[in-house]
């Protein structure tokens, strides 16, 4: 995958989140929209938008995309095992995965 690397940070959009966390954008967006609807970071401090040239029906069209900086990234990461263990919790799942989540 290639990364954006800006500000003294690295930078991915929606698409690349989902594919780096092998999830649906839908999910990875909700899962944004909570950690600034928490106030855990701040959108203003943590998206900026790219322009990036993209092919569509064999035209190269030019958008401009949200991009989200490596804070947005392990937050991401973090509630997804947040999920992740709150329905271990839940459920009372095996110990195989409570230990995934705990090596993790």
């Amino acid at each position: 995958m290639q990364v954006r690397l800006a500000e003294d940070t690295v930078w991915l959009n929606l698409n690349q989140l989902s594919e780096l966390f092998q999830k649906a954008k839908s999910t990875i967006s909700e899962h944004i929209n909570n950690i600034f609807s928490e106030g855990e970071l701040l959108r203003e401090a943590t998206v900026r938008k790219f322009r990036t040239v993209q092919n569509e029906g064999g035209r190269q069209i030019e958008r401009e995309l949200e991009n989200y900086n490596l804070d947005v990234i392990i937050s991401v990461g973090y509630f997804d095992i947040r999920l992740l263990a709150k329905m271990i919790a839940d459920n009372q799942q095996s110990h195989h995965y409570a230990r995934i989540v705990i090596d993790f």
